[in-house]
């Protein structure tokens, strides 16, 4: 089995959900990139929104039910500045935590070199720099 098995095993069910246990490792895979910079693309609804971070920090947080349909219940959470990159203009991010959410996460590749998820929202790219 290599690598990339050996991390995805059993990650995402037919039905779109996720082992916590699994996303713990996927955190935990991501932070041989801590310290470093990473692009974060996300394809959601037609547009393409890019980021740059500093990487210090990956984990799995859970937020709770919400009534709106819209937030997640599970996120991978990346710690570190970070600006947003649009067209020739870099922005602050205004915090230093980048949220992606998991609850409907239905494609996960990882290989040591870049990291791609397909939820029900869209598809979300991370790339160290």
């Amino acid at each position: 089995m290599n690598r990339r098995q050996t991390v995805w095993a059993n990650y995402v069910r037919g039905d779109g959900m996720q082992n916590d246990l699994d996303l713990r490792r996927l955190a935990e895979s991501l932070k041989q990139w801590d310290d470093q910079q990473v692009l974060i693309t996300k394809r959601e609804n037609g547009d393409v929104d890019r980021t740059i971070m500093e990487l210090e920090d990956v984990c799995v947080t859970h937020a709770g039910q919400s009534i709106d349909p819209y937030f997640s219940q599970t996120y991978l959470q990346l710690e570190g500045d970070g600006r947003a990159v649009m067209n020739d203009t870099e922005i602050p991010m205004p915090s230093a935590s980048y949220e992606i959410p998991v609850d409907h996460l239905h494609d996960a590749d990882f290989d040591g070199t870049k990291l791609s998820l397909t939820t029900d929202r869209g598809t979300y790219t991370i790339d160290p720099l």
